[in-house]
């Protein structure tokens, strides 16, 4: 249990939140919201102990610990991808490094052999021996794939680095997980399965997130940071919003009633106050009023942080009945392709979201439809009547990071009077006094809004989107959403948010390895239909429900006799040299081997063991060589 006791942060005359007073359990999956700026990422600090509260405190057990996402992965650039999540067991990495470097001598003194015997107690009661293929069960869950294991952590994307440090981050498995937005750099697959994850989790789970989705599957209780404090709601993000709006109302009707009954009692002073035959009454009603007065206060909050911008996109004429056609394009960077054949037309009006795991080109695809990236092959044309809006995934590169706000939309738009900039501005949340502020100064979200505002005074009929929701807060995730499914125009757009595509999508492409799969639905008919699909991988058109697919899924190649007998070979290789790895564990980690075994005979079994994990390891790689 994590106990927090009249915690209070402030920076200077700001105060994020005071009065917290919360007690935090094993098995619950706590969600933490609030809006922008709130202090969310703040309070996950807090709670690590990387940050001081200006008062209270924080009272955890003993043998507790707590375990935060890491971003400094570029520290660890050189290592191998599976040796990166072994390191976050520091106490393992150790004894493991330091094994190693022992058994690299040719002759071994006493106190190699002392260390060695430490160095076993460890990597064995720390399941060292089971290690890779505990984290190389993670990874493939975060959708790194096998191959990808033994390669160095810098050959990775930076979205896919964070997912390494989401491995080590679950690889430690502390007591108390911080996840601040683990989902910004999932694909939907690992998403789902870090859902899983979560739910058997044994200890206490904190999850900052904007993906409401997620938090409705995971999440036990809600945090809420508002009115200057934090508050415990039970059940998921749904219910949260239902309890939160309830109990604002029951405050408003208790208020509402208090200062009826001290109208009534003023009206009574006022009356009768001069009036000495009824003085001692109206001194009574003062202090009766006065006592209202004193329990009204109970029921007032503080001002809400949260506020709700207010995104318009006006369709400035209407486009050809099919805006844009993409024909056969096709994609690759070096070795690797990322996209094949991709091939589908975009009619008027409708909202396509495009979806697949991460690294096959959502991307890609919008930067070349768009004219940012060339195409390898291929085409996409859009008709002369569309009007594109592009708000890309770096969305940074649309700003000018040296000019005030007011200024920056200014230059992009040089025929909008300033006081329509002012307007548009003020819509996406931004005060006058905010206008001044160099474009530097401006959060993650406050950057987005602003290429939005951007995007409200093009002359557009076609939206494209490459993960919008990244940096809003719920409610201008939810703010947003709504203004997509009221838009008259086409929209084309790449998130992993999935309530949001959800509830604006009305078809759904995905990219694959092998092509893509064009589905006209919903984004949850959708996924009921790619469940029968990973049990039948001949895909084929539901014609009943006029469903469109268009695949290139090329039939599996199955292994020919002299791979069959190869691969028989190789099992039967790994399961003896597995049987013989366990019998000389067994003697190494019995309490007489480092106390009886004579030091040659020793030295002997443990070089053996050496030689015997890395013929394994190299089995292992000539058995996934031939089955891929």
């Amino acid at each position: 249990m994590l106990s927090l006791l009249n915690l209070k942060l402030a920076f200077g005359s700001r105060t994020l939140f005071a009065d917290v007073n919360l007690k935090l359990t094993a098995r619950t999956r706590y969600g933490l919201v609030g809006a922008n700026g709130s202090g969310k990422t703040t309070f996950l600090k807090v709670l690590s102990l990387d940050l001081e509260p200006s008062s209270g405190e924080i009272v955890k057990p003993k043998n507790a610990t707590i375990g935060i996402l890491s971003q400094d992965y570029y520290k660890l650039e050189s290592n191998r991808v599976l040796d990166v999540v072994i390191m976050g067991k520091k106490r393992l990495w150790d004894a493991m490094h330091e094994k190693d470097e022992i058994l690299q001598n040719e002759e071994l003194s006493e106190r190699d052999i002392e260390r060695l015997g430490f160095c076993e107690e460890i990597i064995d009661a720390e399941d060292g021996y089971e290690a890779e293929s505990i984290v190389a069960e993670l990874l493939e869950g975060l959708g790194i794939e096998n191959s990808k294991h033994e390669s160095d952590l810098k050959t990775l994307s930076g979205g896919y680095k964070m997912r390494v440090m989401l491995a080590q981050l679950l690889y430690i498995n502390p007591s108390i997980l911080l996840l601040d937005e683990p989902t910004n750099y999932l694909d939907i697959l690992s998403i789902r399965w870090l859902e899983g994850y979560l739910k058997d989790f044994a200890g206490t789970v904190i999850i900052c997130s904007h993906d409401r989705f997620f938090l409705n599957q995971v999440c036990t209780h809600m945090m809420d940071v508002d009115y200057g404090t934090i508050t415990m709601y039970t059940g998921d993000y749904d219910d949260f919003i239902y309890q939160k709006k309830d109990a604002l109302l029951q405050k408003e009707a208790s208020v509402g009633n208090i200062e009826k009954k001290q109208k009534h009692l003023q009206n009574f002073i006022d009356r009768y106050g001069a009036k000495a035959t009824k003085a001692k009454q109206a001194k009574s009603k003062f202090k009766a009023s006065q006592r209202l007065e004193d329990e009204k206060k109970t029921h007032m909050l503080e001002p809400s942080s949260r506020s709700f911008p207010s995104f318009r996109f006006s369709v400035s004429k209407r486009s050809a009945a099919v805006p844009l056609v993409i024909d056969g394009i096709s994609k690759s960077f070096g070795k690797n392709k990322v996209l094949e054949k991709v091939s589908f037309e975009v009619e008027k009006g409708e909202k396509i979201a495009i979806v697949g795991a991460n690294g096959i080109g959502k991307s890609t695809l919008l930067e070349i439809v768009t004219d940012h990236l060339e195409a390898d092959n291929g085409t996409s044309l859009f008709k002369e009547s569309a009007q594109v809006a592009y708000f890309p995934q770096y969305f940074e590169r649309e700003l000018d990071k040296t000019k005030t706000v007011l200024s920056c939309l200014a230059d992009k738009h040089p025929d909008v009077g300033e006081q329509k900039l002012r307007s548009t501005l003020g819509l996406m949340l931004f005060h006058s006094d905010e206008m001044g502020k160099k474009v530097l100064q401006l959060s993650g979200g406050e950057k987005s809004r602003l290429v939005f505002a951007s995007l409200m005074l093009d002359r557009q009929n076609f939206l494209i989107l490459d993960e919008p929701t990244n940096h809003l807060d719920l409610e201008s995730s939810e703010s947003l959403m709504k203004a997509l499914q009221e838009y008259d125009g086409t929209l084309l757009m790449v998130s992993h948010d999935r309530y949001f595509i959800s509830n604006v999508a009305t078809r759904i492409i995905e990219l694959r390895s092998d092509g893509y799969f064009d589905f006209l639905g919903t984004y949850d008919e959708y996924v009921e239909k790619r469940k029968l699909d990973y049990l039948d991988r001949n895909l084929s058109a539901d014609k009943k429900n006029k469903k469109v697919e268009k695949v290139s899924d090329p039939e599996k190649k199955q292994p020919d006799t002299a791979c069959k007998k190869k691969l028989n070979s190789i099992e039967k290789t790994c399961q003896k040299l597995e049987k013989e790895l366990q019998d000389l564990q067994e003697v190494i980690s019995s309490e007489s081997f480092y106390q009886n075994t004579p030091d040659e005979e020793r030295v002997t079994i443990l070089k053996k063991q050496k030689e015997i994990e890395n013929k394994l390891k190299v089995s292992y790689q000539k058995w996934e060589q031939l089955m891929s």
